[in-house]
């Protein structure tokens, strides 16, 4: 009973689609992530030259100074890295089926960098202001 249940959960939550169609589905799918992580990379992109001119008008002569130093090098490294992810993807979306695996091992490096950055934030906030 609890084995049928599962099955027909899995049928209907599964959509299976066809070999000779698989290829263009993932190219397709591929496709449309990436043109979805560069509208995320440009936004995190201007928004971090905001952040950091902002942190530089309002922080004056302390930006240099613990801890501000370390919260203005990991907003300047999120920035550098989201132009270099940007890049990335530009150029491999330029040939989706020849890049295929490459393209979805960078999203894979995209999100765990995105994690790591935000962790990373996290522990730099709770050390610093308790």
């Amino acid at each position: 009973m609890k084995i049928d249940i599962i099955n027909w959960i899995k049928e209907f939550l599964i959509l299976s689609v066809q070999d000779k169609h698989k290829e263009e589905f993932e190219q397709e799918i591929d496709k449309i992530n990436l043109a979805r992580a560069k509208v995320t990379l440009i936004t995190s992109i201007i928004i971090e030259m905001m952040v950091i001119t902002a942190y530089c008008i309002f922080k004056k002569g302390s930006v240099f100074e613990k801890p501000g130093i370390y919260y203005g090098i990991m907003y300047i490294l999120l920035l550098v890295t989201m132009i270099v992810f940007l890049v990335v993807f530009s150029r491999l979306g330029a040939n989706i089926s020849k890049h295929a695996k490459v393209i979805r091992v960078v999203f894979v490096a995209f999100t765990i960098y995105i994690l790591i950055w935000c962790a990373l934030i996290s522990v730099l906030d709770q050390l610093t202001y308790g």
